[in-house]
């Protein structure tokens, strides 16, 4: 559903970044099909320079927690996100983006989390000038959301109520089958007001390249990010300190022996935390396969992935090896656990008949070293230093069901088995069962 087709008649869909939405080659038998797209490429003036898309989204989400371990408490709540949009397009190279929020949560007992409420704030508001021949190439300005290849590393935050979004200056050069962006922000730091969000209001800091380059049946990125924390917290020391980490980054995916599909990636870190050098890595590589049935496809796939921990707290080196902002929903960490220090094994069987898509999975845990602790997404610190690696492991089923290209939901049952070291260790060590129903609107 989050995939935009134009060509020979083909459906216009919504997509998960809105702005990355192009309605100008609309026609009017399009419109005919899906009235939907009435709100679409609206002229503004006689001569139709200036025109307009206008879009709405909105996710009711019901979220039943049981944990953290099993006398802890059962919650039962509501998320509700309404955000809307406007992009206006100046000619063939001028652009306005707009897209507003409001998020807010009924009914939960449990401490409400940053992530989900937000009276009404800009998740997107930037202007973006195009050029080149084809007008494929752009320099954008403004607050907005960032997503780079697989989202191990940048992606919104699409889980919680509250996406992520940054004040940035990107700029996007394309040659053929080939692209770089360039990139400086700062990450915006979420207020629970009316529109109380302030520009450049967060410390922290996401720079970098990315480039990716096409084949027919292989893609490659290669890519740099850097980030500064200036209250970055590692198990290394006990207090907080600034971090600088610079990461040098790969991706291989495509197509291979007989249509069986990869996507692996790896990464480099360095740079200094407080007195410490940072020299960290990941390795995350993912096989899949779709078997074509008569009326269905079955779609098989294995995961493994490897993120550093820290193997002395000793000397002078972090090899914490640090996600930043990942798409958490990509490594199903229902059990509240940041990859950082996780060896994570993952079976997957999805099971794809029309509209209605299944997805069942294991998933394993083991800290990658003894010597340094477990971190939530929030960057806090859970478990410090133990004798035990084995964290346990996690089944879960999804499905997905579209009632039409704009309206779907989601079923999903996550539950965490812990390891007799998480269980000795605390009771927030991530979640023993969880459930979400979501209805998801997009217009």
């Amino acid at each position: 559903m989050l995939c935009l087709q134009v060509a020979n008649g083909q459906n216009y869909k919504p997509k998960l970044l809105r702005f990355d939405e192009d309605y100008s080659s609309l026609t009017d038998s399009m419109v005919k099909k899906q009235p939907w797209l009435r709100t679409k490429n609206i002229g503004l003036n006689k001569s139709k320079t200036i025109k307009a898309s206008f879009g709405l989204d909105y996710r009711e989400m019901y979220e039943l927690v049981k944990g953290y371990d099993s006398l802890g408490p059962t919650d039962g709540y509501w998320l509700t996100r309404f955000m809307a949009h406007a992009d206006v397009r100046f000619g063939k190279r001028f652009r306005a983006f707009f897209q507003m929020a409001r998020c807010f949560i009924a009914a939960r007992e449990l401490p409400v989390r940053p992530v989900d409420v937000n009276e009404l704030f800009f998740l997107n508001a930037f202007g973006e000038y195009s050029f080149g021949k084809a007008n494929n190439n752009y320099v954008r300005l403004g607050r907005q959301e960032l997503f780079f290849g697989m989202g191990r590393l940048v992606a919104p935050r699409e889980g919680p109520n509250i996406r992520s979004s940054y004040d940035a200056l990107r700029v996007h050069y394309n040659i053929g089958t080939f692209s770089l962006d360039g990139f400086f922000s700062y990450l915006v730091n979420n207020k629970q007001g009316i529109l109380d969000d302030e520009v450049l209001g967060n410390n922290q800091r996401l720079w970098g390249l990315y480039s990716t380059r096409k084949w027919k049946k292989s893609n490659a990125d290669f890519y740099y990010l850097g980030y500064y924390n200036p209250l970055a917290l590692f198990s290394k020391q006990a207090l907080r300190d600034k971090e600088t980490r610079h990461s040098i980054g790969a991706r291989w995916y495509g197509k291979a022996f007989n249509s069986l599909g990869y996507d692996a990636e790896a990464v480099y870190q360095f740079g200094q935390f407080g007195s410490n050098t940072i020299d960290a890595f990941m390795m995350d590589v993912k096989i899949s396969k779709d078997i074509n049935l008569k009326r269905s496809i079955l779609k098989p796939s294995l995961k493994l992935g490897y993120f550093s921990g820290n193997r002395s707290v000793s000397d002078g080196r972090l090899t914490t090896y640090n996600s930043l902002f990942p798409n958490l929903l990509y490594y199903q960490t229902a059990i509240g656990i940041f990859p950082s220090n996780i060896i994570n094994p993952q079976v997957n069987f999805g099971w794809d008949y029309k509209k209605l898509s299944i997805v069942s999975g294991a998933d394993l845990y083991w800290r990658a070293s003894k010597q340094d602790g477990l971190y939530a997404p929030s960057g806090a610190l859970l478990l410090n230093n133990g004798n035990n690696t084995y964290l346990g492991y996690q089944l879960y089923t999804k499905t997905d069901y579209a009632f039409t290209q704009n309206l779907s939901c989601t079923f999903l049952v996550s539950r965490y088995y812990k390891s007799d070291f998480i269980k000795s260790n605390g009771d927030r060590r991530g979640i023993d069962l969880l459930v979400n129903v979501l209805l998801n609107y997009k217009l």
